[in-house]
């Protein structure tokens, strides 16, 4: 809960002063990252973009968020992602009263939410990747233009790493312990390095002004 009311104060924090002018939009959208049909790997995304129109129908904008991926149906292990990324968003035909559009996110997500784990026979930390996300949806907009809704379909691709140290045990209680306490064992005894490459379809229902 602490994650998404985050995300939310970050999106509000992304409308400008001057958000009002036509030229300037915020948008807050959330919804379903999915694996597949009836999967324990199904994740979630709540992000904030605040964009300006530079073309016609072309709007290039920053946006922020809160995600969580869900991986490995059997141990239920979940990533936290902060994402920071640019936006570039075609409407087909931002005049009328509904239109499609496409999008492209690109950037990094980061891994800071998630919690380092560290104990006297291990530890593991997390980094972020490189984000992307191509999008298809459709934008409704109000009989007052100044607010929309958004639903869009697309595929997210995210890069994250995690690593683990600790100690093998020869017997219960007796942990090798490794004499230097230096990278890349810092002072374990084994090390893994673990490259995740995330791939969702996304589906997302968003409200903007």
């Amino acid at each position: 809960m602490k994650e998404i009311l985050l995300c939310f104060f970050l999106a509000l924090s992304l409308h400008a002063a001057n958000a009002q002018d036509k030229k300037q939009t915020t948008l807050i959208e959330g919804g379903l990252l999915t694996y597949g049909v009836a999967t324990k790997e199904l994740g979630f995304s709540f992000r904030g973009i605040h964009s300006k129109k530079v073309l016609p129908d072309l709007y290039v904008g920053l946006g922020t968020g809160y995600e969580k991926y869900m991986m490995n149906e059997v141990d239920g292990k979940a990533f936290k992602i902060l994402p920071l990324f640019v936006q570039g968003k075609y409407v087909l035909n931002s005049e009328k009263s509904s239109s499609l559009f496409a999008a492209l996110d690109l950037g990094y997500g980061m891994g800071m939410l998630n919690k380092e784990q560290q104990t006297e026979f291990e530890k593991t930390t997390h980094k972020g990747g490189m984000l992307a996300s191509p999008q298809i949806g459709v934008v409704f907009n109000t009989k007052r233009r100044q607010e929309f809704i958004t639903l869009s379909f697309g595929y997210k691709y995210q890069g994250f790493a995690e690593k683990r140290y600790y100690n093998s045990l020869w017997s219960i209680g007796t942990p090798i312990q490794d004499e230097m306490d230096s990278s890349p064992l810092q002072g374990y005894d084994n090390f893994t390095d673990s490259k995740y490459h995330l791939h969702r379809l996304s589906i997302m229902l968003g409200f903007g002004f």
